[in-house]
């Protein structure tokens, strides 16, 4: 999942972004955009729905008569404002790809905001293309904290409960707001350091985590290691930025001793969803965010319980560079089922992994990887961290960081079970390494281009 995400500054008081939040001039924007969410959560699907229709003929207006990209769009499709009556005049847009929005990226822009509002962010790049957009300077951060905020609220937590964020900082320790926070860098996470860590974090003594998955799992690696668990307190896990794999909720769930939820967004911002205490499984996609449709490989909507299809995403938040109907990447598996918590929102049973990721068979097949990666924990307990790597059609090196205790018999399980997975078409080798290579932002590349 691409997510430079703002979930990495929203709790950062040392940045721009994280002071704002507690800025008078942005507090009323935040408490009203709080209280709606509060209340809306609660609202029927067709309340959702009328709601969703309003916000989606608004942000069609704003986009025809401020955003060149979407006026030269909709005049080549014979299209005005007035044809979108309903949400399934969405469809009427053909789908937004990372390419398009590159390449038109000035064209994006709408032409009714002044320039010193518009701030860039960025993706962070680790399929080979990073894409940069922009938000409204100072406001985007407090609205997507109002989001994250209800979030905070299903497992009991506030803003100001005590927390450690693991992410990409530059800054390997750093304390944050009185001493009810720290953030760390994944890239600290060694064993070198970790008497340093634990201490720190000993001292901070969280009741939550918000980490890349592959990060908290490390750290929950060092501390099974060591049998020395600094969380006195720890009350929820909250994973962000990666796919979360069924067997690292398991491990994370034995080892800190408390239920994971799991956080999905991106730096595109057209889509939000997360778990819930009640069923921390099921994906709840935020009707108030935006709308979320799961499409299959020929462009149709997903309408059968279990099927899967690409997730993509019409944003409300951003006026100022909207994206409609925009191809995240990202796998979702489609359910007609809702959730004991009583919120009617849309909801996705998993979200797999990017569709982009694959590999060449030796024949030229693309082989998609979504799967692939919980093969590795699956029949070995002694893996610390692990990637693949792909240098030409039909070779694949599985990198592995070892643990002691592992042993040559659970490689073979592990090459064996992944020969079953994607056939005769590949030459499977291990090569060890003492750490994984990571993005800028410190999340592990399960698929490293050679």
């Amino acid at each position: 999942m691409t997510n430079t995400s703002l979930w990495e500054t929203l709790f950062d008081m040392n940045t721009p972004n994280g002071v704002a939040l507690s800025s008078t001039v942005y507090a009323p924007l935040f408490f009203r955009q709080y209280r709606f969410l509060r209340r809306s959560q609660w609202w029927t699907t067709e309340q959702h729905q009328a709601y969703q229709l309003k916000r989606l003929t608004t942000m069609i207006r704003q986009a025809y008569d401020n955003v060149p990209y979407y006026r030269r769009l909709l005049d080549s499709l014979h299209l005005t404002p007035d044809d979108f009556k309903t949400l399934e005049d969405l469809a009427k847009l053909p789908l937004l790809t990372k390419e398009e929005v590159r390449s038109n990226s000035t064209d994006l822009k709408a032409r009714n905001y002044p320039a010193a509002v518009f701030e860039p962010i960025s993706t962070s790049g680790s399929t080979g293309s990073p894409l940069t957009r922009y938000v409204e300077r100072g406001k985007a951060p407090v609205i997507h904290f109002a989001f994250f905020k209800t979030i905070l609220d299903r497992a009991g937590m506030n803003y100001l409960s005590r927390a450690l964020l693991i992410h990409g900082n530059d800054t390997p320790f750093s304390p944050q707001l009185f001493g009810r926070g720290l953030l760390i860098t994944p890239f600290t996470l060694t064993e070198e350091n970790m008497t340093m860590i634990l201490s720190a974090i000993r001292k901070v003594n969280p009741e939550y985590i918000i980490a890349f998955p592959s990060a908290v799992s490390l750290l929950a690696h060092h501390i099974q290691s060591r049998g020395d668990n600094p969380f006195r307190q720890l009350k929820v896990v909250y994973c962000a930025g990666e796919t979360l794999f069924s067997w690292q909720r398991r491990f994370l769930e034995e080892i800190l001793g408390c239920p994971v939820l799991v956080y999905y967004d991106q730096t595109e911002q057209v889509a939000l969803a997360a778990t819930c205490m009640q069923n921390p499984t099921v994906y709840h996609f935020y009707p108030e965010w935006g709308i979320t449709e799961l499409i299959d490989e020929n462009g149709d909507p997903v309408t059968t319980e279990g099927g899967r299809g690409e997730i993509v995403g019409t944003g409300f938040t951003n006026a100022l560079f909207p994206l409609f109907r925009y191809r995240t990447g990202d796998v979702g598996v489609f359910t007609t089922k809702e959730c004991a918590c009583g919120r009617h929102y849309p909801l996705i049973t998993h979200i797999e992994g990017r569709t982009q990721e694959f590999i060449v068979s030796k024949t030229g097949d693309t082989v998609p990887m979504t799967g692939m990666y919980a093969t590795v924990p699956e029949y070995s307990t002694h893996v610390k961290e692990y990637q693949f790597s792909q240098r030409h059609p039909g070779d694949l090196v599985l990198h592995i960081v070892r643990e002691p205790g592992y042993t040559l018999e659970e490689e073979k399980r592990i090459i064996e079970a992944l020969r079953r997975r994607i056939g005769d078409g590949f030459d499977i080798s291990v090569e060890y390494i003492e750490v994984a290579e990571r993005s800028a932002r410190g999340k592990i590349l399960f698929l490293v281009k050679k």
